[in-house]
């Protein structure tokens, strides 16, 4: 590897502050409780209640369908 690609290399990695080591770098607090729901919180964006219900009743509602089915084709079949 040449000088110049290896200072290119150096300047780049020295330069990626975006990543995941950037909040431990800053010293954030990531062993308590709290620092992690905090962090956990920022990256994903808690829980929507409305998606959680709407995602049951989806779920609830597959599970009726496919009962029905299974017993349709077991009283065609005559079990």
């Amino acid at each position: 590897m040449t000088d110049f690609n290896r200072d290119n290399v150096a300047a780049r990695n020295s330069a990626n502050t975006d990543g995941p080591t950037a909040a431990y770098a800053t010293g954030a607090d990531h062993t308590t409780r709290e620092g992690v729901v905090g962090r956990e919180k920022e990256e994903f964006g808690g829980m929507k209640f409305g998606s959680a219900f709407f995602g049951w009743l989806t779920a609830t509602g597959m599970a009726v369908i496919l009962t029905a089915i299974l017993a349709a084709t077991g009283a065609a079949v005559g079990l």
